[in-house]
């Protein structure tokens, strides 16, 4: 039997290169994965600083991140952080920022391997400074240093730029745990100053991770792996493993299990030992013959079925959701999809990934307190970029949410962000009946005739930003419709493109719970 016939979800389409791919364009667009995934990282950071910044340090960073003109996105987030710290972005500031530190396995297994490494490595060109070395050290959650090195051979930016700046550092005697792995950038003495932006990544060391994670149904894509997932989904009686929803459940809550299993970047705030425990009680659920989501609590990554293919095969949408406590009380859904991976203004997107993942917009708007009394069942979606049609798959997916979640019959708000916008917007055209309001981040597919031969009348909020070519689109729309019970916007002021959704969170959960009859 093989998988094809019995995973009725694009596996391929989700999945990612094995590392022991050798050839130069599978290992580009895996280290291109690495980049972004560091780059949306500092934005998180970037989101962090902004929530408390007066407004116009806010405008400042805004104007920063909106200026014309070609820089490498690397060295305009440089410059958004100078702006907000209020320091100049000198070359030794734009090095340190630079910098991706690559800690793999970011899941150790001292059962496995005896140590790690790290490699200091620049995914673009770096200021050339002369006598560039780096200090590593492995530090508890509390601080203290548990492991050092430092790195003073292959340093220069040829080598960094070559992953040759790469040191081991030893996990055997390493409890169960969280850990940090931070990477100073010093030239000659001088260290990195109060300001310079850290290089740092989270490492978890779980005894055991490399066994349980091979007792799951993933990484088929792997050599030698085909045949065991196979035999693994086998134990799932057939009639659950061919049922769409559950089975997308359960290659969902694989999915971080994956990505820490092949080297995959680590993404937002995701706890790899939770993810492997979700993973692991749904497969045992679907053998077994309980419910898929049976003691599955709190915030996890799941798969939801999307659209359907012409081949038969189903569409595989990853989401980040929290699942509450038996019994609980229905509230209404809100479910957000975010814009494509963009480097920039200009829409530049990376070799990959090809869609966002849901987990770097759950934790910003975590961050900034986002539905933070529980009013609401919030669900984020990874992004349009796989999807044929975004607009088809975000209406199955929300009908897989409220299969799922305790809504009752209580409404469904739509937020999309950037091209996710023009997906809701022209979901809403489709099913004017699935949602109660809708939220539009930075673009819109509606018309003012649109809007106004919706009936019943849906509210919409358009999310407006400094600089973006969408925002004179949502003002225009909303003038021309005349209504701010129809269509409303926001202003655009200090607010960062790429961060819009989350500098603008309270507006967005206002209009939100009043859509939903819940005041605001």
């Amino acid at each position: 039997m093989t998988v094809a016939m019995i995973v009725p979800f694009r596996l391929a389409a989700v999945g990612v290169a094995a590392l022991v791919v050798a050839d130069a364009a599978a290992q580009a667009t895996r280290v291109e994965r690495h980049a972004f995934a560091r780059f949306e990282a500092l934005r998180t950071e970037l989101l962090t600083g902004l929530s408390t910044a007066p407004a116009d340090l806010r405008a400042r960073v805004a104007d920063v991140l909106a200026e014309d003109g070609w820089l490498h996105p690397f060295d305009r987030l440089a410059g958004a952080f100078a702006a907000l710290r209020g320091v100049d972005a000198d070359p030794a500031f734009r090095y340190r920022a630079g910098v991706l530190p690559l800690v793999l396995p970011w899941v150790a297994d001292p059962a496995v391997l005896a140590e790690i490494h790290t490699t200091a490595h620049a995914p673009r060109i770096l200021p050339d400074l002369p006598d560039v070395r780096f200090a590593v050290a492995l530090t508890s959650t509390v601080g203290e240093l548990l492991h050092g090195a430092e790195i003073d051979a292959h340093t220069d930016l040829d080598s960094v730029l070559r992953f040759r700046a790469t040191t081991p550092l030893p996990v055997a005697d390493l409890a169960d745990g969280r850990y940090r792995v931070a990477v100073a950038t010093r030239f000659g003495a001088a260290g990195p100053r109060p300001a310079d932006v850290a290089a740092a990544m989270e490492l978890t060391v779980l005894h055991g991770f490399k066994a349980r994670a091979e007792a799951l149904p993933l990484a088929a894509q792997v050599r030698g792996r085909a045949e065991v997932v196979a035999t693994l989904l086998g134990r799932i009686p057939e009639e659950r493993r061919r049922a769409p929803l559950e089975h997308a459940l359960l290659l969902g809550a694989c999915w971080p299990v994956e990505r820490a299993f092949l080297g995959e970047p680590r993404l937002g705030d995701e706890d790899p030992v939770r993810a492997l425990a979700t993973a692991e009680r749904i497969f045992a659920n679907l053998c077994e013959g309980r419910a898929a989501l049976d003691g599955v609590v709190g915030p996890v990554t799941l798969g939801l079925p999307g659209a359907p293919g012409d081949d038969g095969a189903g569409e595989l949408v990853i989401a980040r959701l929290s699942v509450p406590e038996p019994g609980a009380a229905p509230r209404p859904l809100c479910v957000v999809m975010p814009g494509t991976p963009a480097w920039d203004l200009r829409g530049d997107r990376p070799m990959s990934p090809a869609s966002s993942e849901p987990a770097w917009l759950a934790e910003r708007l975590a961050r900034v307190g986002f539905d933070a009394g529980g009013r609401l069942h919030v669900a984020v979606l990874e992004s349009p970029g796989r999807f044929a049609n975004p607009a088809v798959t975000l209406r199955a997916a929300t009908r897989a949410l409220r299969e799922i979640l305790p809504v009752g019959d209580l409404p469904t708000v739509w937020i999309g962000e950037r091209e996710a916008a023009w997906a809701a917007s022209r979901a809403l055209v489709d099913a004017p009946g699935a949602v109660r309001g809708l939220v539009l981040v930075g673009g819109v597919g509606l018309s003012q005739r649109d809007v106004e031969a919706l009936d019943p009348p849906v509210p919409v909020l358009g999310v407006t930003a400094v600089g973006h070519p969408a925002s004179d689109v949502l003002a225009r729309l909303a003038a021309g419709i005349g209504d701010p019970r129809r269509f409303a916007v926001t202003e655009p002021a200090g607010v960062a493109w790429s961060l819009a959704l989350p500098l603008r969170a309270a507006e967005v959960e206002a209009f939100v719970l009043r859509a939903c009859g819940l005041g605001g």
